[in-house]
């Protein structure tokens, strides 16, 4: 398996690139031979046992936390549970979405409720789909799948929660067999001996830089960069 690309680095944390496709750690229902984050990182950390401090669904791509030990783990995690680390991420749903909501829909697990809170700004709509930047404020398993689907715009390719007879037509169209979801930005406060914050984009993976291609939308900055401040500007998008 390849080795995870680091975004960043220092003595507490990394942050990488989730590829879609991978499992954060092994689990029940994945085959032996199934290789996950988890192993992956043990195998390319040699000076280090990685710590996972959150996860992302094994169809999601995009920038991951990991700490380099016990103790700044549970500084990261501490730092979750008070939403301190700011999260967002890029998504294509169905339909023409509302410019800007807030979804609290509660999210059951395991026959639980729990209080989630989503919120979402749509960045240009065509084609009858909607681009939209998600913020999460809760962390629930599948919390935006299942949010967007509770205010009927399911996302594009969800193969568990979404539209399957959209998903089959938008798959032969463009190509895409995974969840249109990327973890793409991160912002993580400085802690310890920290000089300052940590600011970091992910750009878009080529599958989905693909899609918008087709439809003349081109986020920017491309791969190549990483600013620190602002969302990238959208070129030849529809305004609505």
């Amino acid at each position: 398996m390849k080795a995870l690309s680091i975004c960043f680095e220092n003595d507490y944390f990394m942050v990488v690139e989730k590829p879609s496709g991978i499992a954060m750690h092994a689990g029940s229902g994945k085959s032996k031979d199934e290789k996950n984050i988890d192993e992956i990182l043990k195998s390319q950390c040699k000076d280090f046992a990685p710590y996972l401090t959150h996860r992302l669904d094994k169809p999601v791509s995009g920038l991951v936390i990991i700490a380099k030990n016990r103790y700044s783990a549970k500084i990261i995690e501490k730092l979750f549970q008070t939403r301190k680390i700011h999260k967002e991420y890029i998504t294509m749903v169905i339909g023409k979405i509302k410019t800007s909501g807030l979804i609290t829909t509660d999210v059951v697990e395991n026959k639980k409720s729990f209080s989630a809170k989503t919120v979402y700004n749509r960045i240009a709509f065509f084609g009858g789909y909607s681009l939209v930047k998600v913020q999460l404020f809760t962390g629930r398993k599948h919390q935006i799948r299942k949010h967007f689907v509770s205010i009927q715009h399911p996302i594009i390719m969800d193969d568990q929660y979404g539209n399957f007879e959209m998903n089959k037509e938008f798959k032969k169209k463009f190509g895409l067999k995974r969840i249109f979801l990327h973890s793409y930005r991160l912002k993580i406060p400085a802690f310890e001996n920290m000089s300052q914050a940590v600011s970091l984009y992910s750009p878009l993976p080529k599958d989905l830089d693909y899609v918008l291609e087709r439809f003349h939308i081109h986020l920017e900055p491309k791969a190549e960069k990483r600013p620190e401040e602002g969302w990238p500007e959208i070129k030849r998008a529809e305004k609505v």
